[in-house]
């Protein structure tokens, strides 16, 4: 076969577009400058798809209705500056405390036995707590406006899987577009 028919131009040219296509393929999964098995960065702080994967599986026996992986990952990206801004208003959460969270939980779903409780469910379950003890503080409204505001200032990038971060969403993250999923 010569380099010049019109056999070999089209190969080349079908090659051509696959390499292409494969690259913008590459580049639309990896999104946002994200490593592999990356659900999220926060202000630098990675949280892995296996955290949120994990705790995702291990609430999920906790809350009989169910819980997505969204719910979880809101939580885990807000977990920190919850938790940091119930230690500033002197309702800070121990680890004990999560735990006796769980044990509740675990009761009232009739799960026999608490599962382990891995780092992501741990913080979603003390992000709980302080959220908690912080509604009931004289001064919720203006500690919950500090914290949203702390929030709102992260610099925040999801995996594109999970969609958006829009802390004025009513779930703070805003699911991805899906076009060629028909709802109908």
């Amino acid at each position: 076969m010569s380099l010049t028919t019109p056999t070999w131009s089209r190969t080349r040219r079908r090659a051509a577009r696959t390499a292409v296509t494969l690259a913008v393929g590459a580049a639309l999964l990896t999104g946002c400058g994200q490593t592999p098995g990356t659900a999220a960065v926060v202000d630098g702080r990675a949280i892995s798809e296996s955290t949120l994967q994990e705790a995702v599986d291990e609430l999920g026996t906790l809350v009989p209705q169910g819980i997505t992986a969204q719910q979880v990952l809101i939580n885990l990206i807000a977990a920190p500056y919850l938790l940091d801004a119930a230690v500033e208003a002197g309702a800070g959460v121990s680890e004990a405390e999560a735990v006796q969270l769980a044990e509740q939980l675990a009761t009232q779903a009739g799960v026999p036995a608490l599962p382990e409780l891995g780092e992501g469910s741990m913080a979603v379950l003390r992000a709980t707590l302080a959220q908690q003890k912080l509604a009931q503080d004289p001064g919720a409204a203006e500690i919950f406006a500090a914290f949203e505001e702390d929030l709102a200032g992260a610099d925040v990038e999801l995996s594109p899987r999970y969609g958006t971060f829009d802390i004025a969403s009513p779930v703070g993250i805003v699911a991805p577009e899906r076009p060629w999923i028909d709802a109908g």
